[in-house]
């Protein structure tokens, strides 16, 4: 995700999603107070550099993934997997280029035992 590690690690948990990868993350000191951001860069190359590591590190194929998102970063990656899943909220350009359209995460669940029950 392009998003913070924190978020991605709460949603993960709450779907049963085992393996996070953010692009942003947030370090602290030894006191709990904030140090810095760090980013990965231009979030649709580093989302992209992402999936090809998580590809090469598993022996896959991008087409052997889904990828969900609701921004235009992540149409490279919808492109790559040939299954993206994004959001109703998402723009026309984004909801163009996902092969499926879901309403929240609520339904990401369902979504993908039907995807994988194909």
């Amino acid at each position: 995700t392009g998003s913070f590690l924190v978020t991605a690690t709460c949603v993960a948990k709450e779907l049963g999603i085992e393996s996070v990868f953010a692009n942003t993350d947030i370090t602290y000191d030894n006191t709990k107070h904030f140090l810095d951001i760090k980013s990965g860069g231009d979030e649709a190359k580093a989302k992209a550099r992402t999936l090809t590591n998580l590809c090469s590190n598993y022996h896959i194929t991008p087409t052997q993934c889904i990828a969900v998102g609701d921004g235009a970063n992540d149409i490279p990656l919808f492109m790559a997997t040939k299954c993206g899943i994004t959001f109703n909220h998402a723009t026309k350009e984004v909801q163009a280029a996902a092969k499926h359209t879901i309403t929240s995460l609520a339904e990401l669940p369902e979504t993908l035992k039907m995807i994988m029950d194909k």
